[in-house]
């Protein structure tokens, strides 16, 4: 049976590739006929009248249309997404008719136009043919010739559109950025041509120097991959989940591995859609010279060596004369701003390991970076032990990837809308496409509840839940710490250095290597303001011994003042990512330097990794909330289990209960000297003393337990404690108490 369905198959496939072959050769031969006409004897004449008598003059293209339109049929090659294509591909044709109909038409009727298309393609081979004419007559009737003229355009326009991919709204603004270039190259030269009138001479032969064809800059172009769709349709979920196909990171082999993780496809992330309105070289190429006019101005003399176009900034290299001072030029970054008619101008002098001076201009045409255009990159894709993650492109277009072995701990500071979040989730994004939770697990803290509660019950996080009280964040921290010291006397026993070598020595024993800790902290300052003496120490253990167990930390803030980030916590992270800040003060606190209040928002970043002498300019990539929740929706359906689930759990609760024995000691009136400190907004001894009768050592205690929950702040010798929180806080407590309550209630039924 088996064999027959073969026999038929393969005599199924010859008999229409025979086919094919028979179509195409008469089709070539009735080409050539009317091609020559007569030439080719009695046939060749019949089949050229033939096509004369119906198509007129268009019967030169006919036969080749029928045969494209034969393949494509037989093919079924017609989808959504080529349908107006070959819609074009006709309607061009019938204008085409129309078109010559209008040259050979005449006031006869119907029947006299017939006759005598008739006698035009047997005697002349010429004439609109009998489609022409029933395409014409009515038409005419309709719309006239004049009308027929307009559709003629408007279809040229329309195939143009489906040919091309070019949006009506694209095309439109490309045709407004056009006249507009145009009206100010006429606006410049008529200032060139009085500046040349009314400037001296040295003037003038100062700027043909600067002009000439043999200083033009080089331009270095930013190229979106060209496997990039410009109009991207993603899957839908279902499917994706239902097929079942792994990504293209799962092709390398794995020594060990105990999880059946299925790495998400590449196909649930979106493609980039490409920008048609990129700047030109002209427009490059003038702001060029309008810097170095400015910089003329002022008596600096200069010149654009290179042009370096990214996705949203373009960096124009600028090589300063002999005896030229560079704090000149930098000083000069708000007169660039009003000769290029811009905002967010930033200067790097020098530019690390060359002889220039960056001027980074923002595009006025920006181009998107998608996530899945990094991922695709092979730099991306090879497996390895680093820790690899997916940033975006610098200033030349180039991928930019970070490990975080090597940073090995990096903090995260922006304006809100600035790109923060986005970051974060492109970090989290790369490690789960690369790495099964035996490689990677987190511990994510998330006091705003809103940013990172989309990964909860994805099996790399620890407990399958996002931690969001800020005192259960805490106790977090301290299970990181003790998970770290764990695995220093794991490591101990094993004479192993680190968790790298720890990791070779289980592995050829056939063991379950130990994973890579990753700690992710969305918003610092809530968790400073909440007990900023346990967080900070905690931060500062696991920064100082984290690297070689594996740990690391994700911290991100939207405040870089010097209470959330301290002198401590800077100093043992060494590596560090700005977007746009709201002052300069701001900017040195994370940077030690200014320049990210010049940042544009929107993914724009200065990334500045430990060993970097200065931080670099990149536009980050960009992953939607959709994408993000098709992936976490694809990897909870696998349905992992991971042991170790509820000991995070239990962990967390156990430091409550031990936290609450500690407190159980506390005086019988801190409750109401706590409302009363945070509704007086005064935290003194003497007060509690003549408020609540007690003496000065019992006043002092509960001032000293007040400090310990973070109520107030340190001892600042004559100055006045501060008090740290408002009246707010008094809700939430009483919240927290009744959560308590229920938990304890739940445990004593359960048992």
């Amino acid at each position: 049976m088996a064999q027959s369905k073969k026999r038929k198959t393969v005599k199924k496939q010859n008999s229409v590739f025979y086919r094919n072959m028979v179509v195409l050769a008469i089709f070539i031969l009735s080409f050539l006929m009317v091609l020559l006409k007569n030439r080719l004897g009695f046939i060749g004449n019949i089949v050229a009248q033939g096509y004369f008598i119906v198509f007129g003059l268009t019967a030169y293209i006919a036969p080749l249309l029928i045969l494209l339109f034969y393949f494509v049929i037989s093919k079924k090659l017609i989808n959504n997404d080529n349908k107006f294509k070959y819609l074009s591909i006709v309607l061009l044709w019938i204008n085409a008719l129309l078109i010559i109909s209008i040259f050979f038409e005449s006031d006869a009727s119907f029947g006299q136009r017939i006759k005598d298309s008739y006698s035009l393609a047997v005697n002349d081979y010429s004439g609109e043919g009998f489609l022409g004419v029933l395409l014409h007559y009515p038409i005419k009737k309709l719309i006239a010739n004049i009308g027929i003229y307009i559709l003629t355009v408007v279809n040229i326009f329309f195939a143009y559109l489906t040919f091309f991919n070019v949006s009506f709204n694209t095309l439109v603004h490309n045709w407004i950025f056009r006249a507009k270039n145009a009206k100010e190259k006429i606006k410049e030269r008529q200032f060139e041509r009085k500046q040349e009138k009314y400037l001296p001479k040295f003037e003038d032969d100062l700027e043909e120097v600067v002009e000439t064809p043999s200083r033009k800059p080089k331009i270095n172009f930013h190229r979106p991959d060209t496997d990039i769709e410009p109009n991207a349709v993603v899957e839908p979920i279902e499917e994706v989940i239902k097929e079942g196909d792994k990504g293209q990171f799962e092709m390398v082999e794995k020594p060990y591995e105990e999880i059946d993780y299925e790495y998400p496809p590449i196909e649930l992330l979106s493609k980039a859609l490409r920008n048609f309105k990129s700047d030109s070289s002209d427009v490059l190429q003038e702001k060029g010279r309008i810097i170095v006019r400015t910089l003329q101005s002022f008596g600096i003399e200069a010149e654009v060596v290179n042009i370096n176009s990214g996705p949203t900034v373009t960096s124009y290299e600028v090589k300063p004369s002999a005896g030229i001072k560079v704090s000149r030029i930098v000083n000069l970054s708000n007169d660039l701003s009003l000769s290029l008619a811009t905002s967010g101008i930033r200067i790097e002098a020098p530019i690390p390991g060359k002889p220039y001076v960056g001027i980074e201009v923002p595009n006025q045409n920006k181009d998107t970076v998608s996530l899945r255009d990094l991922f695709v990159n092979g730099d991306f894709e090879k497996k390895d032990s680093d820790l690899t993650v997916a940033l975006g492109k610098n200033l030349f277009g180039k991928p930019i990837y970070a490990k975080i072995n090597e940073m090995p701990h990096v903090l995260i500071a922006g304006a809100t809308g600035a790109g923060k979040s986005v970051c974060i989730n492109t970090i989290i994004m790369s490690l789960i496409y690369k790495y099964s939770p035996d490689d990677v697990e987190f511990i994510m803290v998330d006091p705003k509840m809103v940013e990172l509660s989309i990964y909860n019950g994805i099996p790399h996080l620890k407990g399958r839940k996002v931690v969001t009280d800020p005192a259960r964040a805490t106790n977090a921290l301290d299970f990181a710490v003790r998970e770290m010291i764990d695995r220093y006397e794991k490591f101990s026993k094993s004479k192993c250095k680190d968790i790298s070598s720890y990791n070779e020595n289980v592995l050829k024993r056939g063991e379950k290597k130990m994973p890579y800790l990753v700690v992710v902290i969305d918003e610092l300052s809530d968790l400073m303001m909440e007990s900023s003496k346990e967080v900070e120490n905690h931060i500062t253990r696991l920064a100082q011994m984290g690297r070689a167990a594996g740990v690391h930390l994700i911290i991100a803030t939207q405040r870089p003042s010097v209470d959330v980030i301290t002198g401590v916590i800077k100093a043992n992270i060494p590596s560090r990512i700005s977007f746009q800040v709201s002052s300069q003060i701001d900017s040195r606190t994370i940077l030690d330097m200014a320049g990210a209040e010049k940042l544009l928002g929107k993914g724009d970043m200065l990334f500045y990794p430990a060993k970097f002498p200065k931080p670099m300019r990149v536009q980050g990539a960009f992953v939607s909330d959709k994408e993000v929740e098709r992936v976490v929706t694809y990897i909870k359906n696998q349905d992992i289990i991971i042991e170790e689930t509820d000991d995070f759990n239990e962990a967390i609760k156990q430091n409550n209960k031990m936290k609450d024995d500690k407190l159980d000691d506390r005086d019988e009136l801190l409750d109401e000297a706590i409302e009363f400190v945070i509704t007086e907004d005064q935290a003194s001894i003497s007060a509690i003393q003549r408020r609540f009768r007690v003496g000065y050592s019992r006043a002092g205690r509960m001032i000293d337990q007040m400090e310990s929950l973070g109520i107030v702040g340190k001892h600042e010798g004559s100055k006045p404690r501060k008090v740290l929180k408002d009246v707010s806080y008094l809700t939430q407590s009483d919240m927290q108490d009744e959560e308590l309550v229920d938990e304890d209630f739940e445990d004593e039924f359960s048992e």
